[in-house]
């Protein structure tokens, strides 16, 4: 074995950062190593010296303030050092740590406008807090922390539960017959889950329906869409007073009361990561419409996060082709207005529209019935906005 060999893995970094400027230099890499030994045990602090500053953050001072584009060459070791050593030194920043993080006890937030060395931390916790926009005692601008709206939506959470706690021991006295006579539809439970919806967002939001005529019976198969907005989206469906079965993650089914009442209605649970679960969804929905069951279904997929719909995804519209069943579209008007999506601790005063457009007839092909629901709820949209 050679004696001038070192180690590469453990001394990497560090060692193509000392031969940066010195690619001409005549002295062997022992005794390169052997100086570099040194020059750390005279800066440790047992030593009298200064702080230790890792290899990997000198070597990026490096490359930040200046810095050679010489070639290394250490045996069948060749590399350019400036472009090589900057992958070098992120591939160790991203598997180690930084000290100082670990032992200051603050914890720092990085974003996307952070730099690739750790950046932002507090100024960027700090920005997303100046965002969050004034606190103010009533304000319309939804940027503002309103205390009002804080307050509204306390008393809205309150009396929802309150509402709820007798209402869903009703259904666990139903729900056996229902299970028994009405499994798939179960009219008895939807109701009592229509009538918790209307009681509880009429002392606190206007909601009202435009196009009831163009619902289906309740006994007839049809696949509801509808864009996604905020929270307030179900409450504000709930007022169509059809036994519809809508898609939930998962993880609502265990919030207390409210996600146990949605598990006797008999609505579907989804795992959005879980390619199993999915199929699994869109099976109980193909049987729930073969046997004149409704189902509701959000096609962007999840809420907006600003208000602007999103593409509409072919699941819903594969399902309705696949079953020759119509398609209902739906739109939500201001329901992020009330309740915006992120900041559900808010709840602000306002009227929601639930408007029903005439259903489109059956067809095979998917993509156009995807195409014509999400063109007539856009425009919608842009005429209520």
């Amino acid at each position: 074995m050679d004696r001038n060999f070192i180690p590469q893995r453990k001394y990497r970094a560090s060692h193509i950062a000392s031969h940066m400027f010195a690619t001409t230099s005549t002295t062997t890499p022992r005794a390169a190593f052997a100086a570099q030994r040194r020059r750390r045990r005279n800066r440790s602090p047992r030593c009298g010296g200064g702080p230790i500053v890792s290899y990997t953050q000198r070597t990026a001072s490096l490359l930040l303030f200046g810095g050679g584009g010489g070639r290394h060459k250490h045996g069948d070791f060749e590399r350019t050092t400036t472009t090589q050593v900057y992958d070098e030194y992120l591939f160790i920043k991203a598997r180690r740590p930084q000290q100082q993080q670990r032992s200051s006890g603050v914890r720092t937030r990085s974003t996307a406008t952070g730099s690739s060395f750790g950046g932002g931390g507090f100024h960027a916790f700090a920005a997303d807090a100046a965002g969050q926009g004034a606190t103010r005692l009533w304000s319309s601008n939804p940027e503002d922390v309103s205390l009002l709206a804080i307050l509204r939506c306390v008393a809205f959470t309150c009396w929802t539960f309150a509402l709820a706690v007798p209402l869903f021991a009703t259904m666990c006295l139903m729900f056996p017959l229902c299970y028994a006579f009405d499994r798939t539809r179960r009219y008895a439970l939807s109701f009592v889950n229509d009538l918790w919806a209307i009681c509880s967002t009429t002392p606190f939001v206007n909601i009202t329906v435009e196009g009831r005529e163009h619902l289906p019976r309740r006994d007839e198969a049809a696949v509801y869409v509808a864009n996604h907005q905020s929270f307030m989206d179900i409450f504000s469906l709930f007022h169509l007073r059809r036994p519809f079965k809508f898609i939930s993650k998962t993880s609502n089914f265990i919030i207390p009361i409210i996600g146990w009442s949605m598990f006797l209605t008999g609505h579907v649970p989804l795992k959005r990561t879980d390619r199993r679960s999915q199929m699994e969804t869109l099976k109980i929905c193909r049987e729930t419409l073969r046997k004149n069951g409704s189902v509701l279904f959000f096609p962007e997929g999840t809420r907006s996060v600003d208000g602007t719909m999103a593409d509409f995804k072919k699941g819903a519209f594969s399902v309705a082709a696949k079953e020759k069943v119509p398609v209902v579209p739906i739109t939500l008007v201001n329901t992020g207005g009330v309740m915006r999506n992120g900041k559900e601790w808010m709840m602000r005063g306002g009227d929601v529209k639930v408007v029903v457009h005439p259903r489109i007839a059956p067809s095979e092909n998917a993509d156009d019935l995807c195409e014509k629901s999400e063109k007539v709820i856009k425009e919608c949209l842009v005429n209520n906005s």
